[in-house]
C-alpha cells in the first residue's frame, strides 16, 4: 500500500487482496485467476481520479520475477477492458485501467 502514488488517490478506495475474487466487484479479470495469485502474492487495487477521469491501479507483488512476468503475459493476453498500461519491475506487476490514455499516462509517471 505504501507504493501507491498519493496524487488523485480516492480515500477508502484501495483494496488489499490475495485472491482475484476479492476484487471482482471492482474489476473483472475473467474469474480464472489469470494473474496467478497464490498465498505468496500480495495485491492492491486503488481508485484514482486524475483531471476528472477515473483510473484504476492494480499492483501485485510476486515471490519472484518469473511469476510477475507470467502474470503480465497472461494479463496482456486476456484483452481486459480498459487496460491501457501494464508492466513489471522485477517482482512487481503494475497495470492501469482507464478510458483515457492521458490519465493512465499521468498515473504511470507517478509510479516512476
Amino acid at each position: 500500500m505504501n507504493k501507491l502514488p498519493p496524487g488523485g488517490l480516492l480515500a477508502r478506495r484501495a483494496i488489499f487482496f490475495r485472491q482475484e475474487i476479492s476484487i471482482q466487484d471492482e474489476i473483472w479479470l475473467g474469474g480464472g485467476n489469470i494473474l496467478g495469485l497464490t498465498t505468496q502474492t500480495e495485491g492492491v487495487l486503488a481508485h484514482y481520479t486524475l483531471d476528472g477521469v477515473d483510473a484504476l491501479l492494480l499492483m501485485v507483488q510476486y515471490p519472484d520475477a518469473d511469476a510477475a512476468s507470467t502474470g503480465l503475459t497472461a494479463l496482456n493476453g486476456a484483452k481486459i477492458s480498459d487496460l491501457l498500461i501494464a508492466g513489471t519491475s522485477n517482482t512487481l506487476l503494475a497495470a492501469i485501467f482507464s478510458t483515457d490514455p492521458a490519465a493512465a499516462a499521468l498515473l504511470a509517471d507517478a509510479l516512476k
